[in-house]
This record gives structure tokens, C-alpha cells and sequence, in this order.
């Protein structure tokens, strides 16, 4: 579900969320693609020294806009992040991922997922292959 602002235009809201390494990528419902390099972000410490275990347990708070870490007891708006993007932060990009739409398994350079992220990926897999026979 989006959501509509007063002027019409559809508000951005965390669709997906995948960490490899020190990259932060968040899916927006429109497409777009935010990247927080969490180990240059000072305000984000209490996720860069979590567990791989401890940064793959997120949730997407309802209509999607923050990503919560309840482990962790800390979270994410997504509309801070796009401020901050817009501000021209150097921890954080804004843009469209390849094919122009989020694939929360896509790795690219330099990156690698974590065993909880493939895990998660087999079960996946293992449920589209039961769903489709």
C-alpha cells in the first residue's frame, strides 16, 4: 500500500532492505534505491558493530516508513534519510538500482551476503519452487 501526500505525488516507503558488509541498501515503493554506508555513519554505530545475525533481523515499520532492528532496539525513517540525501551526505546515496527496480538479493562490487541473507534467499527459493509445483 502507497500513500498519498496532500499535493498528490506518492510518498517514498522502505520496500525491501538488504546488508552486505558495510552497505545499507533500502528499497523505496517507487523504485528508487537508498545507500547508507553504515561504517561512515557515526549515528549509525549501533548498527555497524551488530552481528551479521543482529543487522539481518529488520523489520519494515507499517506503510513503510522506517526499518526497525528490534534486537537492537533502534531504527531508520526513511524520510530522514531522503533529507539527508537531498543534503548531499556523503553516507548516503539515493538511486535507481539496475532494471531500475530493488532486488534485495542483488550483490554488486565489492559486495558479499551474509549467511543469514542466504538463508533467507534459500527459503525464498525453496517457497517459489513448492508455490509453482
Amino acid at each position: 500500500m502507497s500513500t498519498s501526500s496532500d499535493n498528490g505525488q506518492v510518498t517514498p516507503q522502505a520496500t525491501g532492505v538488504r546488508i552486505a558488509g558495510n552497505l545499507l541498501r533500502i528499497g523505496l515503493n517507487d523504485g528508487r534505491e537508498l545507500k547508507v554506508w553504515v561504517d561512515q555513519a557515526p549515528w549509525l554505530k549501533w548498527l555497524s558493530g551488530a552481528t551479521p545475525d543482529q543487522q539481518e533481523r529488520w523489520s519494515i515499520e507499517p506503510q513503510g516508513f522506517a526499518v526497525y532492528w528490534e534486537d537492537l532496539d533502534d531504527g531508520v525513517e526513511i524520510s530522514h534519510l531522503l533529507e539527508m540525501a537531498s543534503a548531499n551526505n556523503a553516507t548516503i546515496e539515493l538511486s535507481l538500482p539496475p532494471g531500475s527496480r530493488f532486488d534485495p538479493f542483488l550483490v554488486g562490487p565489492g559486495e558479499a551476503l551474509s549467511s543469514a541473507a542466504l538463508e533467507s534467499r534459500a527459503r525464498e527459493a525453496e517457497y517459489e519452487r513448492h508455490v509453482s509445483s
